[in-house]
């Protein structure tokens, strides 16, 4: 699975755009803009993609969020806010396969 870490990630998700890749920037809080249910993203193996986490207590920065094609959350029983970074990733990578 390639992954990469680059200092100036909303210009490497705007490259990836232009690429063909649908970006999706994983978050649990619907405060920025619309957050569809990973549940709710149809697997098309066609699609090129592209999966952003952030940091486990800061998540996403303001800027990255706004580059991602989709923003997309983990739905998780009431009371419970989060996932560890890890656990959230592989239930995306499994989601989006």
């Amino acid at each position: 699975l390639p992954f990469t870490r680059v200092a100036d990630v909303p210009a490497l998700l705007a490259s990836l755009q232009t690429a063909g890749f649908d970006v999706f920037g994983l978050t649990p809080s619907d405060a920025h803009r619309t957050v569809t249910s990973l549940a709710d993203i149809t697997n098309d193996r066609q699609v090129k993609r592209a999966l952003v986490l952030g940091s486990e207590r800061q998540g996403l920065s303001t800027g990255t969020l706004d580059a991602c094609s989709h923003l997309v959350r983990i739905d998780m029983a009431p009371g419970v806010d989060s996932l560890n970074v890890a656990t959230a990733a592989a239930v995306a990578c499994w989601a989006l396969a």
